[in-house]
């Protein structure tokens, strides 16, 4: 859920391609280190914008340097001039709550990410941590996923996280438990076994599915537990709510997306 703004709002950035402003620049590594291309709109671009709730963007899927090293640009020039601190972006809920913990100081994210995320693409995300490092609270980016999930990896690592770390005393929901812990048991040994996401040579190709992590096989052996967890989630809700408390609401957000995803497959 996005937070009720009435000032200024959303800031969408689907994959930016800034086409017109950037009329200058070629895709080298040069005119593209990330971090430190500076825009300057004129005044007409800034009037407007200082006057929208939202702001979209779109994106050229043959330049993904470009994209990224555009969108943390444009995100700078927009929360400097403009105060906007909400980025959109087309990816899952659950990970856009990994995203966002990570560039709000919680490094604990940084492994997955990597490994759910193409080079470049994290590169943005670490350069926003960066650049959120130096802001007060009150006027740091924040990140939201409004997609449906494309994996499974980041709503069962985030389930895992929300469980206590005490059984519940309703012995009707250990197995369910039990199947979360063990699911996110073989993400965890998944992410440890992908080193080539460290490689800053690695090159993302778009359109299609890159690595283990993306393997369709792999992702087919979590379907079945998943449903089952979900209807048990449906029929025990209430078992849910006492065992999780002030957790309670976010762990059936991401429930809600797991069950999107299962949709689409």
């Amino acid at each position: 859920m996005l937070p009720s703004r009435k000032n200024l709002g959303v800031f969408v950035l689907v994959l930016t391609m800034l086409c017109g402003v950037l009329t200058s620049f070629t895709q080298t590594t040069d005119t593209l280190t990330m971090g430190k291309l500076k825009l300057e709109a004129p005044a007409s671009f800034n009037a407007r914008i200082k006057n929208s709730r939202l702001i979209v963007t779109g994106e050229n899927h043959h330049y993904i340097t470009l994209n990224r090293t555009v969108e943390l640009a444009f995100l700078r020039l927009l929360h400097d001039e403009c105060q906007v601190n909400d980025y959109v972006i087309e990816q899952g809920y659950s990970t856009g709550i990994l995203i966002n913990n990570y560039i709000r100081g919680d490094t604990s994210y940084r492994k997955i990410l990597h490994c759910l995320t193409s080079y470049p693409y994290f590169l943005l995300f670490d350069s926003i941590r960066i650049f959120n490092h130096d802001l007060p609270v009150g006027k740091q980016i924040s990140v939201h996923g409004i997609d449906i999930e494309r994996e499974i990896s980041a709503p069962v690592y985030l389930l895992d996280k929300l469980l206590p770390t005490v059984l519940p005393e309703d012995d009707s929901l250990l197995l369910e438990i039990e199947t979360i812990k063990s699911l996110a048991a073989r993400h965890y040994y998944l992410f440890d076994s992908i080193n080539y996401f460290y490689d800053p040579e690695y090159t993302y190709e778009y359109g299609g599915r890159s690595g283990a992590i993306y393997n369709d096989r792999y992702y087919s052996y979590d379907e079945k537990p998943l449903k089952e967890i979900l209807k048990s989630f449906k029929t025990k809700k209430k078992s849910y709510e006492m065992y999780l408390k002030g957790d309670f609401t976010e762990f059936e957000k991401i429930m809600n997306s797991i069950e999107q995803y299962l949709r689409m497959e």
